[in-house]
């Protein structure tokens, strides 16, 4: 009885203490992605999936319980564009530009070190998206409608949707660690960091026969400002 007694009023005071220490800090940020497509070419000779820039924008929240610790998640919107080429020379390239956009749900750990107001952090945890959108746009092969023209295969340049609702899986999950530097400034906290994300869903269902996966893994570079809700409170 004793031993329960102590137990529960050890968890109390552990809860009292975290719940005086919690402070709540919600921001703004935006950033370049550089998104890399993890996949195989396969049989396909000249044939390339090349990497390609975008951006993200989003609305961060970090929950502190000390100095050293957080949780953190929010919302986001994030780009993880990349490029098919097909290169045959001097003769012509063959490509298509893929613009894909995410809504992008964070969960991450926290963990900072540093004196005053200056402070480096990491972070690691997960993420859980929605794909929202494709969009393909290049040049590609077209055909003349007159089959003994010399110029029967001709370069056509198109934009489009691309995609397919019975091929692609809207659901994608990655794993990321990060590290930055922020700054506190009376309410205000701002920062800059760098992110890896590692998909671990592939972007397609199972709708082939040894059909080849695709991951998006994703370079991120952001800065951003954090609101620090009780401060800001205190001074209104």
């Amino acid at each position: 009885m004793m031993k329960k007694t102590i137990c529960v009023l050890g968890v109390f005071c552990l809860f009292s203490f975290c719940a005086h220490s919690i402070s709540l800090a919600v921001g703004v940020e935006g950033g370049y992605t550089r998104n890399m497509l993890n996949t195989s070419t396969g049989y396909r000779a000249f044939t390339s999936y090349e990497d390609m820039g975008g951006f993200l924008i989003g609305i961060p929240v970090l929950v502190s319980f000390n100095d050293w610790f957080a949780l953190g998640s929010g919302l986001r919107y994030i780009q993880k564009n990349y490029s098919f080429q097909r290169d045959f020379g001097d003769w012509y390239i063959m490509y298509n530009n893929h613009t894909n956009g995410f809504l992008q749900v964070p969960v991450f750990a926290d963990f900072s070190v540093g004196q005053n107001a200056w402070r480096m952090f990491f972070n690691m945890g997960a993420t859980f998206g929605f794909w929202l959108h494709n969009n393909r746009e290049g040049w590609w092969t077209g055909f003349s409608e007159n089959p003994f023209d010399p110029f029967y295969a001709q370069m056509e340049q198109f934009s489009d949707s691309g995609f397919v609702r019975e091929r692609d899986r809207r659901f994608e999950a990655a794993l990321f660690a990060g590290v930055g530097f922020r700054y506190d400034i009376n309410f205000l906290t701002p920062y800059i960091s760098v992110q890896y994300n590692h998909g671990l869903t592939d972007l397609q269902r199972d709708y082939m026969i040894n059909r080849i996966a695709r991951y998006n893994n994703t370079i991120t570079v952001q800065m951003g400002v954090l609101f620090r809700v009780e401060e800001l409170l205190r001074r209104a």
